[in-house]
Formats: C-alpha cells, structure tokens, sequence
C-alpha cells in the first residue's frame, strides 16, 4: 500500500464493476496475471490469497483487497460460501505495483459505496463511467486514509522521538526538514506527508511554531536583546524571526515584549 501513497498515483480509467461468489474451493489454482488493477470488497466468508511476489492475505467479511495489475496469485476459499465485489480500473501509471488488503473503519459505509458503484455500473444510464469513477475516486481517498493512518499509528514512537529531538535542538539554526527525516529513516518526502498528518501541521510550521513559544518565554522572562533572542530560538536572524512571529502571533517580538513584560533574573 505504501508505494500507492507515497507515489500518488492517479486512477486513469475505469474499466467494470461485477459481483461474484465462490463455493469451498481446495484446489491450489493459480490465477494469471490481471488485466486490471481492482478493488475488491468481502461481502461474506474468507479465502487465503498466496502471491508469486511472497505475499499472502487471508481476507474476510468487511476488508478490502487490492489486486495489482499483472498479478498472479492462487486463491484457496476455505468456507462455504465466499462472496465479494470488484472494481477493476487502471492507474495511470504502469510501474509495478504489489497487492495489499486493508481493513476499514467503517465497513458499512465502505460496502454501501461498492454496491453502489455496482447499481450505477449495471444501469442504463449514459453517464454511468463518470459516476462510477466519482465513487471509485471517494472508496480510494478514503482507502489511503484508512491504512495511512493504520501506519501512522505503527510509527508514533519514531514521531514522538523528532518532537523530543525538536524539542531538545529547538536552539540549532541548522535544523532542518531533511535532517528529522534522515534520522526517522524516511524519504523527505514521505517524513513530511507522515508529520503532517499526525500533527495536523507541516514540520517546517511545527518547528517555528516550537521556536516562537521559545522565545514567548524569553520575551517575558529575561533582559536578552532581540538579536539574542532570535539566536538562542533558533532562527538564522532577526529579520526572519520578526517576520515568523508575527505571522503566528500577529504582532511583532517588540510588541510582545511591551505588553508581556516580567521582572525575572534570568540572565
């Protein structure tokens, strides 16, 4: 899943919406490769999915599949009845992609918009494509979501380590987006995408942000000039820290300082 997220690919087509269901099926029957990429949602049972890339998923009522384009894979249905409905469709790229199953938050909304886009598939309608492609696009949103924050929440440790490291680095001038994602072990790209989800904010923003409650505390409680300030805050120079300030606070360190003003001995 993750190679469909970081890359964001793009759905180019629509292709066919179809219903199927299966009895207990015990035969190692290996399928060739799909024509298209699909989604696939369970309706009822389970069935084991084994790859020729090595992956395997056992799928059951309520997750969805994703079968890559070009994939082989055997199927081996161990119930008595196996039901589910697909979406086949092709993205716009024609890189390699690996199958992935996903389980949703919501799976009675999730099923309601697969049978839905099956209703408007087998209808009459002349703009059936578009309104199917429309629900396709919303499933696929709210897949990405769905296992992104899945993964997100398997890397809260390593996130809440950048915002100790923040935290204790807060001073460096010389910190920056690309060190906190080579420290995470992420592209820059991906850290960004992943910090920006957790925290609601981008990292960049999340940083200044940490520096300007910094020098809040400065501002109040010690005699150090602004030129100092913005140095022990961590920004490269006065003008760029008045300039960040005011954006997050709306008024200027100067004016701050005036109307905040502490008798403290910090030195």
């Amino acid at each position: 899943m993750l190679d469909i997220i970081k890359n964001e690919q793009t759905i180019a087509s629509f292709a066919e919406v179809y219903q199927n269901h299966m009895m207990r099926i015990k035969l190692d029957f290996m399928y060739p490769g799909r024509k298209y990429d699909g989604f696939i949602y369970i309706l009822s049972g389970c069935c084991d999915y084994t790859f020729t890339t090595g992956d395997n998923f056992s799928v059951h009522a309520g997750d969805i599949l994703y079968l890559a384009k070009n994939a082989v894979y055997k199927m081996n249905v161990d119930c008595e009845y196996y039901s589910f409905v697909v979406i086949n469709f092709d993205f716009a790229t024609s890189q390699e992609r690996r199958s992935f199953r996903s389980s949703v938050n919501n799976s009675t909304e999730t099923e309601r918009l697969f049978r839905k886009t099956l209703i408007k598939y087998t209808s009459l309608s002349a703009a059936r494509n578009p309104e199917c492609m429309s629900i396709l696009y919303q499933l696929y949103a709210n897949i990405i979501k769905n296992t992104l924050n899945s993964y997100i929440g398997g890397c809260r440790q390593k996130i809440k380590e950048i915002e100790q490291y923040i935290t204790d680095h807060i001073g460096d001038n010389t910190l920056r987006v690309s060190n906190l994602a080579e420290i995470s072990g992420y592209t820059e790209t991906y850290f960004r995408r992943i910090f920006s989800e957790y925290y609601g904010v981008s990292p960049i923003r999340y940083i200044n942000s940490a520096r300007v409650s910094y020098a809040k505390r400065l501002l109040r409680y010690s005699s150090w000039s602004l030129e100092e300030i913005a140095e022990k805050s961590g920004f490269s120079s006065l003008q760029y820290f008045s300039t960040v300030f005011r954006e997050l606070t709306g008024i200027t360190p100067a004016r701050f300082r005036v109307s905040n003003n502490v008798k403290s001995d910090i030195t």
